[in-house]
């Protein structure tokens, strides 16, 4: 195998299957070539579900991670790339979900026109011990 300098990854055209093996053979450095061939397509995928770009960097990095991490697994039925945008969408969608079950209470200067009432139950009132 001929060696591959990471920043010529756009044009050395070696195909993801074979990146793939050999990261999986031990050259674990060219994961950043799928990383970079990928990048944009994955941030605007997310992007579409999440406008909060640190929120949207975030789930990037959790779903390299998770990428990487389950690698060995990749079959070649599909491009790499839509294997991990699907991780990145799962990502996301397990974000909203446990974003919805809790309220931010920060407020930012931006939002000083938007009052919000926060209601916060009083625990003693629910305690039939106490009542």
């Amino acid at each position: 195998m001929e060696p591959i300098k990471i920043n010529e990854y756009k044009t050395h055209k070696i195909s993801d299957a074979d990146v793939i093996y050999r990261i999986n053979a031990g050259e674990k450095e060219l994961y950043e070539i799928l990383l970079r061939r990928n990048n944009q397509k994955l941030f605007r995928v997310i992007r579409s579900y999440i406008n909060d770009y640190e929120e949207i960097q975030d789930i990037m990095q959790n779903t390299y991670l998770k990428a990487y991490e389950k690698l060995h697994q990749f079959k070649n039925n599909s491009q790499f790339s839509t294997w991990l945008i699907r991780i990145g969408i799962n990502e996301t969608l397990a974000r909203l979900r446990t974003k919805g079950k809790y309220q931010n209470l920060y407020v930012s200067e931006n939002d000083s026109n938007h009052k919000q009432i926060i209601e916060i139950p009083d625990n003693h009132l629910l305690n039939p011990e106490k009542k």
